[in-house]
């Protein structure tokens, strides 16, 4: 068999995706399923051997028979990984779970700086003692809205409130969390939190301690957004971006560009081949050399999934080269899944993983054959095929990854970017080079005496860094980059696949190539226009977020109505753009407190707002500028043409009247409460707040996503839920 390794990989992989998405019960039963068919496999291969020994009786070559042994041993890897599965659950997952929705004293030690998301802190700690007592160790995330007293591998002792995390598909913040080592969640309750200082210096506060060096390092030389987005490409630490930013890396389709994968191993290592080849060593030493240092930096950036693919998958080809053999890229890709998996049984549910290694895999398979259709044109012109090579490249391979992470895409984001070739063409060449920029710059900074060497250095890499966040802010910003997939978009989706599919068969006339160019050329321009004008007459009423942080705006043909900027800067932003607003006619604060206000600056400073409202009696602020309106108890105010917006004389309720359909927004202490009533007696509720106790017959309660949901109204007055708005 070619490509066992690839099996093997596979296989693991498929069998924990399902164990993740089935659960612990269901995946005993397929851990037996899985040992049953190793075994027919595994006897079968037997007997064929015995069949291929005996004389006069040898089987056809390539028979099912002399396959058995690697179907054998895929079926055992994959049983081998659930039993591992069911091993982490039940020692590590189960017993944290009584502590779920309770409140204790615990001790716990503190394994890393926290994360800073939201104008909150997120501390990774392992708990020991809960209420003064041993307990088996586990991993909790706690939330923090305030940074505890505290370095990496401290203790604390503090009050905490325990929390599961959202259930409900393979993809689920559950699934996503125990992939990165988290068995429950947690909010500190009240009080402060005591230290207890560590005693020596163990590897891992070393690390966490180098790694915050280089953070700051990084801040040292450049300014502080140009050092955030390098802290994310290299540190793999994206809570010092901008959410801005993010949302525009994301909106353009090259938001991987941030995530530590093959692109920023190859620049470590291409400086490390750099260094090694003014040295003697000989081609062994140096790949070993090569290799362990980019172990180091795994141990660094702590072990991402996408990096430990790249890292097989690179140290494989290092050790094909010094056995003069070259390595086969998807027998690397399935070595790199037979690690991840087997080291973390957990990783089937992380979305993260799945998106590398089906990018990877679209890129192995697709990527040559796309990138020959795109340069056949030029086949009797050498010199336009030579100045085009590098583009097609760059698409051959986008086009390629954006195939093999279309389905991801779909089901898990129901959405779209649609510049994210052009992103990925115009991105490619400023990331790289800023990479390799900011890796001298910080190699020179840290060498004693070579200080003024890395200026250059961080000069270019600064200038590089406002370069790639103005294109992907100027992409992202425009008007239907990323469309919400329903089932006409999903149809001319797949029709761009066939024919891209179509494109790489190397036997074709070129009368069929370009026609089916300019077919693919059709569906994209198609779609475009389709995400722009299929919503004329809808309305949407899209809401993102939870508690008093959530967000909602009132969406009609490109121009928004926001009846509630939210809590986190740059949410309302994000969710404005995912759905192709050009236009803020009304932008309302209900509390108007200084989280709000931050939120309706960033809205400012993205979209032309028309007017801005405020109850009467609040204070504006410098925050907030342009023509201000206090909007009195009990009034009402124009929010859309046609759209009229009543404000309760209670001051906490918003009602309107959209194509039939009534709403009223209620604004709480614990958050935002939608309420709807399309038609008489049919009425149902979208609750946005914390934990939700018990369900009223006839309401129904709407699951919280981090990407938010939708209540789409058409121009007959029907109301349908769409999720991820």
């Amino acid at each position: 068999m070619g490509r066992p390794f690839a099996l093997w990989g596979f296989s693991v992989y498929g069998a924990l995706a399902l164990a993740a998405l089935s659960g612990p019960k269901a995946a005993g039963a397929l851990l037996w399923i899985c040992l049953g068919l190793g075994l027919c496999a595994g006897l079968l291969g037997f007997w064929a051997a015995k069949r291929q020994a005996a004389p006069r009786l040898s089987l056809p070559a390539g028979a099912l028979g002399e396959r058995a042994p690697f179907f054998a041993c895929a079926f055992l890897l994959a049983a081998l990984g659930l039993s591992l599965f069911l091993s982490r659950y039940e020692s590590q997952t189960l017993p944290s779970k009584q502590w779920a929705e309770k409140k204790a004293d615990i001790q716990a030690l503190v394994l890393d700086y926290p994360e800073k998301r939201y104008s909150r802190y997120y501390y990774r700690l392992r708990v020991e003692q809960i209420d003064k007592m041993p307990v088996k160790p586990f991993i909790l995330r706690l939330s923090a809205a305030s940074p505890l007293y505290c370095s990496p591998y401290d203790r604390v002792e503090c009050p905490v409130s325990f929390s599961t995390f959202p259930e409900g598909g393979l993809y689920s913040q559950r699934n996503s969390l125990l992939a990165d080592g988290y068995q429950l969640g947690g909010y500190l309750a009240g009080g402060g939190a005591r230290r207890i200082p560590c005693e020596g210096n163990p590897p891992g506060k070393a690390l966490a301690v180098f790694r915050r060096g280089l953070s700051r390092e990084f801040a040292r030389l450049l300014p502080q957004e140009d050092a955030a987005l390098l802290q994310a490409m290299l540190l793999g630490r994206r809570d010092g971006l901008p959410e801005d930013a993010n949302e525009s890396f994301r909106l353009a389709g090259c938001s991987h560009l941030m995530v530590v994968s093959g692109l920023h191993m190859g620049a470590v290592a291409g400086l490390i081949q750099v260094l090694l080849r003014k040295t003697r060593l000989k081609r062994l030493p140096q790949s070993l050399l090569t290799a362990g240092v980019l172990l180091l930096y795994l141990c660094l950036i702590g072990f991402p999934p996408s990096a430990v693919r790249a890292y097989v998958m690179y140290a494989a080809y290092l050790l094909g080269g010094c056995l003069g053999r070259r390595a086969d890229g998807l027998n690397s890709l399935g070595l790199a899944l037979v690690v991840i998996c087997l080291q973390n049984p957990f990783s089937g549910g992380d979305l993260s993983l799945a998106l590398s290694v089906f990018a990877t895999l679209g890129i192995l398979v697709l990527a040559l054959g796309i990138t020959k259709a795109l340069l056949r044109p030029f086949g009797k012109r050498p010199r336009l095929k030579g100045f085009f090579t590098p583009a097609a490249g760059v698409l051959g391979v986008t086009f390629a990854a954006l195939a093999g992470t279309a389905p991801w895409q779909i089901c898990v984001f129901r959405g779209l970017a649609l510049l994210s070739p052009l992103a990925n063409l115009l991105l490619s060449l400023p990331c790289t080079l800023l990479l390799y920029c900011a890796l001298f710059a910080l190699l020179f900074s840290l060498l004693p005496g070579l200080g003024p060497l890395a200026q250059p250095f961080a000069l270019w890499a600064g200038w590089l860094s406002r370069l790639a966040r103005s294109i992907a802010k100027a992409l992202g910003s425009q008007p239907g980059v990323y469309i919400h997939l329903g089932q006409a978009e999903m149809l001319a989706l797949l029709g761009v696949l066939c024919l891209l599919a179509f494109l790489s068969f190397p036997k074709l006339t070129p009368l069929c190539r370009r026609a089916g160019a300019g077919i693919l050329l059709a569906f994209i321009l198609g779609t475009y226009g389709f995400s722009l004008y299929s919503g004329q007459g809808f309305a949407v009423l899209a809401v993102q977020g939870e508690g008093e942080t959530a967000c909602a705006a009132f969406i009609q043909d490109g121009k928004a109505a926001v009846l509630c900027p939210g809590g986190r800067a740059g949410d309302c932003v994000s969710l404005l753009r995912r759905n192709n607003v050009r236009e803020v006619s009304s932008l309302f604060l209900p509390k108007a407190d200084s989280r709000e206000k931050r939120s309706a600056r960033k809205i400012l400073e993205s979209f032309p707002v028309g007017e801005t409202l405020l109850p009467e009696g609040a204070y504006a602020g410098r925050e907030l500028s342009g023509t201000v309106t206090f909007l009195p108890s009990g009034s009402a105010y124009q929010a859309l043409p046609g759209t009229e917006i009543r404000y309760s004389p209670l001051g906490t309720y918003l009602g309107f009247t959209v194509n039939g359909a009534a709403f009223q927004a209620e604004f709480q202490t614990d958050g935002l409460r939608i309420h709807c009533l399309p038609r008489e007696n049919s009425g149902f509720t979208v609750v946005l707040s914390g934990d939700i106790i018990d369900e009223t017959p006839g309401t129904y309660l709407l699951p919280r996503r981090e990407d938010g949901l939708g209540l789409a109204v058409s121009p007959q007055g029907e109301v349908t839920v769409r999720e991820g708005s």
